[in-house]
């Protein structure tokens, strides 16, 4: 388990782990939506070892503790640092 500035996700998946009605709402572009609790049950059929994975949630909490969890099954997770709320304050400057 990495953080990451989002300026720096390469070669990889951005997953969202925020629930589907605040996905819906409003997401990042390229990013794919599987709700925490769906990717902690289905991770093992959803994801590979050998691909890189970045998680978002709205502000980096949760999905560091989901980084640190997928990282310890030999995933190559990495967290977004500030979160979803973070990005798009970046994004609007």
């Amino acid at each position: 388990m990495r953080k990451v500035n989002f300026k720096k996700i390469q070669d990889g998946y951005l997953i969202d782990i925020r629930d589907k009605q605040d996905f819906d709402r409003d997401h990042l572009i390229n990013s794919i939506n599987y709700p925490q609790s769906f990717l902690e049950k289905n991770y093992k059929t959803l994801l590979n070892t050998k691909t890189k994975y970045y998680l978002i949630c709205y502000i980096g909490k949760s999905s560091n503790t989901l980084s640190k969890k997928l990282s310890k099954e030999n995933y190559k997770t990495f967290f977004i640092k500030g979160g979803y709320k973070k990005i798009k304050k970046l994004l609007k400057q």
